[in-house]
């Protein structure tokens, strides 16, 4: 089953987590203060096939009961292009505990549920709720409810605790709800939750580990505002940023890898339209995301020399017995970093520096100087894409003498290139992108396999500084495999490089 659907109820939220002990601290902020809160308690059982033909459609459907009452939600799958999930959202008042399917048909485009589905529809878990509500007024006519969310998640003998606070926008622009949301941060222990019930839902009661996402591209219009283009091109990697969370702090390893690819495209997005970006706010980003991106790139490193490295150098019959000594030795350096990372997920950085681009994004004066804040943004286009490439170029002068060191460097800048491109595809001949995206991303391979050889070399040797001796010829082995693998790489990158430079800029 699929459903797409046209015009549609948006409903925009962020969802923010608290330890238990900090709830009484909620009530107490000034920023709460100007509304009377609403109890209420909400019991919703969630509804879908063994087989999972809603979830897997992008539906969730659920039966709310409160004081009496019954509602009938359905709900579309957040689109992820941005901090507060954006999804469709559909409400009818019911007569009974189960659903109306009959309600259903007028509102999915007249597309009704097929009966074989909704025959086969059965309760998939609960959710227990006591809800505390508040509707703020907020500044530029913005209309917020707040509520404060606490109870369980069950599906069968497994449970979950809910200790969450809800920022749903009601009306007006979301720029807002982002600076409540920060002046809250400030004062509570507050994380960004990256899961929506029903997310977590459908994880007890499949038992499955948090998946990873792929990123997701911005598709920019060729009159898009150079504001709403640099909007709409965070939004989506914030997204993939935090959507990834979960998986990551589970240990997969994928997971790692998509939260270190957004936290590049962040860094290349702020690269680009660095010559109109208010300067000691982007430099504060910058910073922060330099910082993570260097928690996360430890965790990825020895992600690919435990499951990519050397499974490739030591395979063999006669390497096996090296391997089994080696692998002890690697999963507890992966793990020790994977520990440093949930450290760091624990921490409010994320969430501080989430909320802090997400406010800033959508400031409506302050985030590009008066030179661009009025300008379509394939105006800026050339000259944005004109400075990052002339780095990438002057970096790479003379490519075949240079430093492991300098090489890491040029592919660091041709990766802010390759993003550049991705996100401003949109305005130009999609034959002349690929074209050059294609030159591009061969020539950033290469680097890569360079840069993953030579670091495999750094990796073997912090692994022979301190181990025991039963491990020395197996780490000389291995060290002379990857030594070996770089070697060969750099002997093919000035022919990479010749073709990268002959590739035409297709922006001039």
């Amino acid at each position: 089953m699929t459903y797409q659907p046209g015009s549609r109820p948006l409903e925009v939220e962020l969802k923010l987590t608290f330890p238990a002990e900090a709830r009484a601290l909620i009530d107490q902020q000034s920023a709460l203060q100007a509304a009377k809160p609403e109890e209420k308690h909400l019991l919703t059982t969630y509804y879908d096939t063994p087989a999972l033909a809603l979830y897997k459609s992008g539906l969730t459907l659920r039966m709310r009961q409160s004081g009496g009452q019954w509602v009938q939600t359905l709900k579309s799958r957040a689109d992820g292009r941005g901090l507060a999930a954006r999804r469709g959202e559909w409400e009818w008042p019911a007569a009974a505990g189960r659903p109306d399917f009959e309600l259903l048909g007028g509102t999915l485009d007249g597309a009704k549920l097929d009966p074989e589905i909704a025959a086969k529809l059965v309760p998939m878990f609960i959710t227990d709720i006591r809800r505390t509500s508040r509707r703020l007024e907020l500044d530029g006519g913005t209309t917020v409810d707040v509520a404060v969310d606490e109870g369980s998640i069950r599906a069968g003998d497994a449970e979950e605790p809910v200790h969450e606070l809800e920022l749903e926008l009601k009306e007006g622009p979301v720029g807002p709800l982002y600076r409540l949301a920060l002046e809250l941060h400030s004062d509570l222990p507050l994380l960004i939750g990256v899961e929506p019930k029903a997310a977590r839902g459908y994880r007890l009661s499949t038992r499955q580990a948090p998946q990873a996402q792929k990123a997701s591209e911005p598709k920019l219009d060729r009159h898009v505002a150079a504001v709403n283009g640099l909007r709409q091109i965070v939004a989506p990697a914030l997204g993939d940023l935090l959507g990834n969370q979960p998986a990551a702090a589970s240990g997969d390893a994928e997971g790692v890898h998509q939260m270190r690819v957004a936290i590049r495209r962040l860094r290349a997005a702020l690269v680009l339209f660095d010559p109109h970006l208010e300067l000691h706010a982007a430099t504060r980003f910058e910073d922060e995301l330099r910082r993570l991106g260097r928690v996360l790139g430890e965790a990825r490193d020895w992600d690919v020399f435990y499951l990519e490295t050397l499974p490739a150098a030591l395979s063999g019959t006669s390497h096996e017995s090296w391997r089994r000594l080696l692998d002890k030795a690697v999963e507890a350096e992966r793990a020790a970093s994977h520990r440093r990372l949930g450290n760091e997920f624990a921490r409010p950085a994320l969430t501080g520096l989430a909320l802090g681009l997400a406010a800033w994004t959508e400031d409506e004066a302050g985030v590009l100087d008066g030179k661009a804040m009025h300008k379509r943004l394939s105006d800026l286009a050339p000259e944005l894409l004109d400075r990052v490439a002339g780095k990438v170029i002057k970096g790479g002068r003379h490519i075949g003498r240079h430093s492991g060191k300098k090489l890491h460097t040029i592919r660091k800048s041709l990766k802010k290139l390759r993003y550049s491109v991705d996100y401003l595809a949109g305005l130009y001949s999609h034959k002349a992108v690929k074209s050059y995206l294609k030159r591009c991303k061969d020539l950033q391979e290469l680097l890569g396999q360079i840069n993953d050889a030579a670091m495999a070399v750094t990796l073997v040797k912090k692994l022979s500084h301190d181990r025991h001796l039963d491990l020395a010829r197996a780490v000389g082995t291995l060290e002379k495999w990857s030594e070996k693998r770089h070697h060969k790489a750099l002997r093919r990158l000035p022919d990479a490089w010749g073709e990268f430079r002959a590739a035409s800029p297709f922006w001039k």
